[in-house]
């Protein structure tokens, strides 16, 4: 069997220029991408025009050094994220430069936690293939692996006999319901439509037991934190547990915090960023 001949492979190959596009923005260090979003960014979000100078460029993205507003103009012309019209010299963003771009905001306008922007944004992407009549299997797929992996980390919590781990997972477990409520009726879509194929059934009937598995773990968070007071040892008459000294230990480590060093943006930009007093 050829490589060509895998069902992956020819998906990934087939998709070969939205790959490459990611390839071009992600490519490289951090700065190098980091110049790279800001110049696409700036040019998409701009709704009242769709051409732009070299001089409206230059205007707009002033705080760049300008041999690195060249390179990455070069760059992003160079594997259709912009477009160069000579005629009206000028450039223009492409609808493909759009799409990815859109793709990235979606992911970083979840704000929350880790954790939250993960399940917020596999449930956004189902949503919205379902609004269009497009979700795949690859997508549900991506979700019920998700929820298999807290169903999994909350049953190592509970397991472990750790109030402290018991009680961030169960913060943790509650934020995922709260998902799971959400995704409900997106499911009760999918698995009534008559269109979808039997494995995009089959994936989100996997999903609602997946999501009933998890809502089960009620109980069982319960049940571990009872017994864990049971057990809970206090100090003499003082009214203090052990758990009170080691919440006040985990409160008061690492007093003095240490700056983390920022990635230098000496070689792409003119302006400097203060250091933290």
């Amino acid at each position: 069997m050829s490589a060509d001949e895998i069902e992956q492979v020819f998906h990934l190959k087939r998709a070969q220029p939205l790959l490459q596009v990611f390839t071009t923005l992600f490519h490289g260090g951090f700065d190098g991408v980091l110049v790279r979003l800001l110049v696409l960014r700036e040019l998409a979000s701009d709704a009242s025009t769709s051409a732009f100078s070299r001089a409206d460029i230059n205007t707009r993205l002033a705080y760049l050094l300008p041999e690195s507003l060249e390179t990455v103009l070069v760059r992003l012309r160079s594997n259709q994220l912009l477009a160069w019209d000579a005629q009206q010299a000028v450039y223009r963003v492409t609808p493909m430069a759009r799409n990815v771009l859109s793709a990235i905001d979606s992911l970083l306008a979840l704000g929350q936690s880790a954790d939250e922007a993960e399940m917020g944004f596999l449930l956004s992407q189902v949503a919205g293939a379902q609004a269009i009549g497009g979700v795949s299997v690859e997508q549900l797929q991506h979700l019920l692996g998700r929820l298999n992996d807290l169903t999994e980390e909350f049953a190592d919590a509970i397991a472990s006999g750790s109030e402290f781990l018991l009680r961030a997972s169960q913060a943790k477990w509650h934020m995922a319901c709260d998902w799971v409520e959400k995704g409900s009726e997106i499911l009760r879509a999918i698995t009534s439509d008559e269109n979808a194929d039997g494995a995009t059934h089959r994936a989100a009937q996997a999903i609602g037991r997946a999501q009933s598995a998890l809502l089960n773990m009620q109980g069982m968070f319960s049940r571990a934190l009872n017994q864990i007071e049971r057990q809970r040892v206090h100090l003499g008459q003082s009214g203090l547990s052990t758990t009170d000294i080691k919440r006040w230990l985990l409160l008061h480590e690492g007093t003095w915090p240490r700056w983390p060093t920022a990635p230098s943006t000496s070689r792409w930009c003119r302006c400097s960023s203060p250091r933290p007093k």
